[in-house]
């Protein structure tokens, strides 16, 4: 797995960030929440998100959100964007290359401005918890 972020791995379908948001699980960890939805391995299920059978490894579709109301300017919530996505990133091969996660939100509910040592405590702590 290389470490870059195509399109092709981001959530970008309103009915996936639906479904994603409302059978989703979820964990917390220093402002940052995230989302995670997991797909069944060998089976047929078929939902909005289209999850299909897992036989190979796969990324999951991410999504990453930084609310404005806690962090009113837009230069501070795409800075803090940009740390969540480089961390992800650099880190998704050995974090989520065996899950069967299928897609993940972070989400940051913070008025903090976070540095890049901040963001990459609490992102990896997350995507430990969600393995």
């Amino acid at each position: 797995m290389n470490a870059t972020f195509p399109k092709s791995e981001r959530l970008c379908s309103k009915i996936g960030i639906e479904e994603l948001f409302a059978n989703g699980e979820s964990r917390r960890s220093g402002g940052f929440t995230v989302k995670f939805l997991r797909a069944h391995i060998g089976a047929n299920i078929s939902t909005p998100l289209n999850v299909r059978v897992l036989s190979e490894v796969e990324t999951p579709k991410i999504l990453i959100s930084v609310p404005k109301r806690f962090q009113k300017r837009a230069t501070d919530r795409n800075r803090t964007k940009r740390l969540i996505r480089e961390i992800y990133r650099k880190h998704k091969a050995e974090y989520l290359s065996a899950s069967n996660i299928y897609a993940l939100a972070i989400v940051y509910a913070s008025s903090k401005i976070p540095d890049y040592a901040f963001v990459e405590e609490h992102v990896l702590k997350l995507l430990e918890k969600i393995q």
